[in-house]
């Protein structure tokens, strides 16, 4: 794996987390709109609320886990980039850690596109070397 891809994966798993929390407010919305209106008919006919309830705790260990792997995996890739020179450390990390477009990165830097990709680059072939 590249050290480029190392770092894009950062942004998957990110994606992965949020939208694992949006399934689990859609869940939450459901459960609550299912508890709110259920009363036992006689000989059954609606559905238990505690299914809903189980399928949200379900959902809320896998939001978990996503989570946790989003966090654990963003603690690597920061310690990765604090391992670089100093003049790589800011352009990696406002494009990898905080997904910032380039030209917003370049920007926030003061400097131009080229001079991002270049610092990005040569940050990126240092980080390579390391892994």
């Amino acid at each position: 794996m590249s050290a480029r891809e190392y770092l894009e994966r950062l942004r998957h798993l990110h994606e992965a987390a949020m939208a694992a929390e949006a399934q689990i407010d859609s869940v939450t919305a459901d459960v609550e709109r299912t508890t709110a209106r259920y009363t036992p008919a006689p000989g059954g006919g609606q559905h238990d609320p505690a299914d809903g309830i189980l399928r949200l705790m379900q959902i809320k260990q896998q939001c978990c886990a996503k989570i946790e792997e989003y966090t654990q995996y963003k603690a690597s890739c920061i310690e990765l980039i604090g391992m670089v020179d100093a003049q790589y450390q800011r352009a990696l990390t406002l494009v990898y850690i905080n997904f910032l477009s380039k030209t917003a990165a370049a920007e926030e830097l003061g400097c131009s596109r080229q001079w991002l990709d270049s610092k990005l680059s040569n940050g990126l072939a240092k980080i390579e070397k390391m892994l």
